[in-house]
């Protein structure tokens, strides 16, 4: 199963964007058919949207940590910048 670290360099990239979208710098959407949180943890599976200012990330599982805001995404795993 391949992984992939998605941390500053999105946050770097949604920072440089401009987006008539209502959402404020670092704000995101998520999707899931599964999202279960533990402490800082959240993790979501099936169906995974993650979608910010930047990027929209589709994967099958991610796991994002609220307080480091580094976000893993495994299984079929696809970024589309905006």
């Amino acid at each position: 199963m391949k992984r992939i670290l998605l941390t500053a360099c999105f946050a770097a990239l949604a920072l440089g964007q401009q987006s008539s979208s209502t959402r404020r710098p670092g704000e995101f959407i998520l999707s899931a058919n599964v999202q279960e949180h533990n402490g800082s943890l959240l993790h979501l599976a099936g169906n995974v949207t993650f979608e910010t200012d930047a990027f929209v990330l589709r994967a099958d599982n991610v796991d994002y940590d609220r307080t480091s805001r580094e976000l893993r995404a495994s299984g079929d795993v696809r970024v589309k910048l905006k």
